[in-house]
């Protein structure tokens, strides 16, 4: 029997991770001739049995490998899980790693049992040039871009390969996935899915483990395709608004001109929304490029504010002041752009209790200015991601990373272990992040009467009482938060489902 079945394996992020779209195993699908290789895409955020169906699909003889991507923390966890019960029923198959932490941390992802193959970096000609030497059985010495076992299981490091344009490559096969169960509500933005037009950042943040992966490189779609692609996912999924997933989609400002220039040409009425952006980049856009992107649809971005303590911003090399971050949100308020904001607290070498009330001051501030621009809040903690610029730092400062790619499952934003960090500000994070900055910044308005009421006279007080003083333990009130927040959520359940059944 041919084998000619690729299955790629999209492993959860989280434990409540859901109808996330597997873009970037699209990318590399698209690579593969349909009619010449059968290729599937399981994901677990949408798929409760997706363990039986790779086992199912692994059974049927024809699988040439299957394909799995990660990135460093939980998704570790679910791709364990699954190429280990793959290796076990078909220990004949190769399972190939790709993604942000098998790029980084190459020969420790090698080193693991399960791990046959991995792709570095972009992947889409890499793993194409793999899949057809799989398929002719012919060696992979000549194959940039990989690491491999080798068939006495000895490894060998292949040289990279450099990112190339991606107007190279075709569309994303949007045929490989049900795009209705990608469809998310958001109270804001309606029916919203996902959607990325570039690769990779030219900057240098120092906690941030992109440059690592794409070499400080920045490659995009040209602006026609990228106006092209969201006409089609507007007319063919009808959604209301998009999520650009890019890295940093505002590198090359002419381009960005180009794309609103055409999205209002082609009078393709969409918002925009959770596009990464940095700060300095926007306060050299002048005022005519701001209105032009209103227009356009932009209607939401993704900022790294970082921290309100200079010193740390300075030591990230954001490049920005703290005068510049309420100029900028002085700036986005006047133009009606919505700002999701990324904190961080917990860095090497900083005093966590001075560090983090400086960005307390700096929300405080921000909130007393009324910037209507700010959307929402999230505080993380500072996770020591291998590649970045920091790490060695945070392992100067007493930083043990894990030994094996499995204890690398348990880093992450918000997990309950933590570097740098006394556990009661670790605790103080999750609380201000879910519960009591989404009420002060941008309360949701429940439809349920009776929980609108109770966080109107009780929760919401307290909360306000807890941000003025400072007073973030014992925080009693959760238990009742958690039974409101399911009672409200019931009834909204059912609106978003009549809603999506309109769509």
């Amino acid at each position: 029997m041919d084998k000619n079945r690729v299955v790629l394996f999209y492993p959860s992020p989280s434990k409540n991770a859901v109808n996330l779209i597997p873009l970037n195993l699209m990318a590399i699908a698209r690579m593969l001739d349909p009619e010449f290789y059968k290729v599937e895409i399981v994901n677990a955020t949408v798929e409760k049995n997706y363990i039986s169906r790779i086992l199912n699909k692994a059974g049927k003889g024809d699988l040439l490998c299957l394909g799995v991507t990660c990135m460093t923390g939980y998704q570790i966890h679910d791709a364990l899980k699954v190429a280990k019960k793959v290796k076990r029923c078909f220990p004949h198959i190769p399972i190939v790693w790709g993604g942000y932490h098998p790029t980084i941390l190459s020969i420790e992802t090698i080193r693991e049992s399960v791990v046959d193959i991995v792709v570095k970096g972009q992947g889409e000609l890499t793993f194409r040039e793999l899949i057809e030497r799989l398929s002719n059985n012919l060696p992979f010495e000549d194959v940039p871009g990989i690491v491999y076992k080798t068939k006495d299981r000895r490894v060998r490091e292949n040289v990279d390969r450099p990112m190339v344009d991606l107007n190279r490559f075709p569309p994303l096969p949007w045929n490989l996935i049900d795009g209705d169960r990608y469809k998310r509500f958001d109270p804001r933005w309606k029916v919203t899915m996902d959607y990325y037009t570039s690769q990779g950042c030219p900057f240098s943040c120092k906690f941030c483990a992109e440059p690592m992966f794409c070499k400080h490189r920045w490659v995009s779609l040209n602006a026609e395709r990228v106006v092209k692609e969201i006409k089609m996912l507007k007319k063919e999924f009808n959604v209301d608004a998009i999520t650009i997933r890019d890295s940093n989609f505002f590198v090359n400002k002419r381009r960005v001109k180009k794309i609103c220039e055409g999205l209002i040409r082609e009078k393709v009425v969409i918002k925009l929304i959770g596009v990464n952006a940095r700060i300095d980049t926007f306060l050299s856009y002048e005022d005519k490029m701001w209105d032009l992107l209103y227009s356009a649809g932009f209607r939401e971005l993704t900022i790294g504010v970082e921290s309100g303590d200079q010193t740390v911003l300075d030591m990230l090399d954001k490049k920005i002041t703290i005068r510049d971050i309420f100029l900028f949100f002085e700036k986005t308020t006047h133009y009606n752009l919505k700002i999701w904001v990324s904190l961080m607290a917990g860095l090497p070498g900083r005093d966590t209790k001075e560090e983090f009330g400086a960005t307390l001051n700096l929300i405080d501030g921000l909130m007393r200015k009324s910037y209507q621009a700010i959307s929402e809040v999230h505080i993380f903690k500072y996770t020591p991601y291998p590649g970045s610029a920091l790490y060695d730092i945070a392992k100067e400062y007493g930083f043990i990373p894990p030994r094996s790619i499995e204890g690398w499952n348990s880093m992450g934003f918000f997990h309950k272990r933590t570097f740098g960090m006394d556990k009661n500000y670790s605790r103080y994070v999750n609380y201000l992040t879910f519960c009591i900055l989404p009420r002060l910044i941008n309360p949701y308005k429940y439809k349920n009467s009776m929980v609108r009421l109770m966080f109107k006279k009780l929760i919401d007080p307290i909360f306000r009482w807890r941000w003025q003083n400072r007073c973030f333990d014992f925080f009693v009130e959760r238990y009742l938060i958690d039974m409101l927040n399911y009672i409200g959520a019931l009834k909204d359940k059912l609106m978003r489902k009549k809603l999506m059944h309109k769509k």
